[in-house]
């Protein structure tokens, strides 16, 4: 709700400056959605990476946060229902068995 409300505001101010002009919110919305979407797929693999080939760890224990950003955003937009199902079905669960190697917390 307070991204939500900051976003707001900041669509208002786009729009009272004239420097977005005939976007409605809710495709605003979808544009930040799947803007960050692909920024947060994009972090699974560099914090990941980050561990396997530089043996850096400090990222992995906000992966699991990074997961629930993505499944929250991605339950929102039917378009990426296929991706979900095989997100959910194959990704989540090779997460979940790194993660536990690692002993970082589980997706709740």
């Amino acid at each position: 709700p307070l991204v939500q409300s900051w976003l707001a505001t900041y669509f208002e101010d786009l729009n009272k400056d004239a420097r977005l002009s005939g976007v409605d919110f809710p495709t605003f919305l979808r544009w930040f959605d799947e803007v960050g979407l692909q920024r947060h797929l994009k972090v699974l693999g560099i914090f990941s990476r980050l561990k396997i080939r530089d043996g850096k760890q400090g990222y992995l224990k906000d992966m699991p946060r990074v997961v629930r950003y993505i499944q929250e955003i991605m339950i929102d937009y039917p378009q990426y229902r296929e991706f979900n199902d095989l997100f959910i079905s194959q990704i989540v669960p090779a997460l979940e068995a790194f993660w536990s190697k690692e002993g970082i917390a589980q997706v709740a």
